[in-house]
């Protein structure tokens, strides 16, 4: 044994969950919860598992998507909200961009209607929405009126400067802002004042609180995919079906995601791995022009695009590695699921990443307002699979080097899992969002 491999595997984790207890109340909250869009998406996912969740602690949760409802087969994420039989309301699309005054009226007169007592909403648009929808609203809170609370939840670093200054505008005037990384929160509080759900005030605007995502180890897999079976045939799925020499991206074909400069790299890393093939898994507007480009290089035979795909999780359970190149990021979902799957990744080092293996200060202590030392298991597991960006050779060296060493990659494929298993955990996500509604509104007595 290498002493990289010694230096992981004498520091294991246990797969012990630190769920953090949330006071429980006497009677339920009411919540409305605000979504952009409910097409499968990381941020979605996380969506949909807070709704769930709620609902079986106990809330009254009523989700409002701004689109229309997806169609087959994005409908996955609606379809296990009608199963935790949560209500859905969605409105018609609007063009602009931004929210329609049709959306923020309708969520205006459905929270009147409702008697919620308390808002929390997801991405830009939702917050926009959700944030004039609640203007001027009241709740009855210990015999008196208060201004209804909202939630604001802010997603990914966004670097558009209006869009950000408008976030920041809102974020001073909501109750709170919840943020999914520090390098998140930081991005829009850059004194890095942040706090923790004991430390809120029901009546105070502009707080932050770090919350970040929470995943769950699939239960079941489904079968290998047609597609990768065709790719590699009868011979290679029996030597080893679940570490095919995939080199995997999950995610939209975006400039955000880096992934034209990724594809750059494919003939230096696909050149010192003749067997691998590079594999991205996800559709989005720069799709046309990366397959072209791809067709230029000599190693295009082994450069695939399988399109956007329901279950990306049959696919990152069989791949080798998983490939993030992001220019930002709030916490990348597709990075939390491949740990889950005890899968190694390289990845630049952008928001949220500093956090995964900051778990520390992360989860256990939702504010970041203390750490604690980073063991040597840590310190090589991040050393290994994250890469400072603007930095392509070292980004393919990283790759090659894990590539290259599948004994070492699946013993950080395992502290990957324990690690993810640990400290990001749904039901601690859904811990950490029930413990700051409470602070905010469960004292709060509906209306008749």
């Amino acid at each position: 044994m290498s002493s990289s491999q010694r230096e992981i595997s004498e520091n294991p984790l246990t797969n012990d969950c630190l769920g953090v207890e949330a006071p429980q109340p006497k009677q339920g909250l009411r919540i409305g919860l605000v979504i952009s869009e409910l097409a499968v998406g990381g941020a979605e996912k996380n969506f949909v598992n807070l709704a769930c969740g709620l609902k079986r602690r106990g809330h009254d949760v009523f989700v409002f998507s701004l689109d229309p409802r997806p169609q087959p087969p994005q409908h996955r994420l609606v379809d296990l909200l009608e199963k935790s039989e949560v209500p859905l309301t969605f409105f018609a699309r609007s063009w602009t961009g931004l929210p329609s005054p049709t959306q923020i009226a309708g969520l205006r007169r459905t929270f009147k209607t409702q008697s919620l007592d308390l808002i929390a909403s997801f991405l830009f648009r939702a917050n926009l929405a959700a944030f004039a929808a609640a203007s001027g609203l009241k709740v009855d809170c210990e015999g008196r009126r208060h201004p209804l609370p909202v939630v604001l939840g802010f997603r990914q670093a966004e670097p558009r400067k209006l869009v950000s200054s408008v976030e920041k505008w809102c974020l001073r005037r909501s109750r709170v802002t919840v943020c999914v990384s520090h390098q998140v929160a930081k991005h829009y509080v850059p004194s890095g004042k942040f706090e923790t759900p004991s430390q809120l005030s029901p009546n105070r605007n502009g707080q932050v609180v770090v919350i970040p995502n929470g995943i769950s180890r699939p239960d079941s897999f489904g079968p290998i995919p047609n597609d990768l079976r065709q790719l590699f045939g009868t011979e290679s799925l029996a030597n080893d079906p679940l570490r095919l020499p995939i080199l995997l991206f999950v995610g939209r074909l975006t400039a955000q995601k880096g992934v034209a400069e990724l594809l750059e790299l494919a003939p230096m890393m696909l050149a010192r791995l003749p067997s691998h093939r590079l594999v991205f898994l996800g559709d989005g507007p720069l799709a046309a022009g990366l397959q072209a480009r791809s067709r230029s290089f000599d190693c295009r035979d082994r450069i695939h695009f399988l399109g956007w795909q329901p279950n990306p999780m049959d696919y990152i359970r069989v791949c080798e590695l998983l490939l993030l190149n992001s220019r930002w990021e709030g916490q990348p979902n597709a990075i939390l699921e491949a740990m889950s799957a005890g899968k190694p990744f390289v990845s630049t080092d952008t928001h949220g990443i500093s956090d995964i293996f900051q778990a520390g200060g992360t989860t256990a202590d939702v504010a970041g307002t203390g750490s604690e030392p980073e063991d040597p298991g840590t310190a090589l597991a991040r050393r290994l699979q994250v890469v400072p960006s603007c930095q392509p050779s070292q980004y393919a060296d990283a790759v090659v080097s894990l590539a290259l060493q599948p004994d070492l990659a699946k013993i950080i494929g395992k502290w990957n899992q324990n690690h993810v298993e640990r400290y990001f955990s749904v039901n601690q996500f859904v811990s950490n969002h029930e413990q700051v509604f409470l602070k905010l509104a469960g004292r709060c007595q509906h209306r008749p």
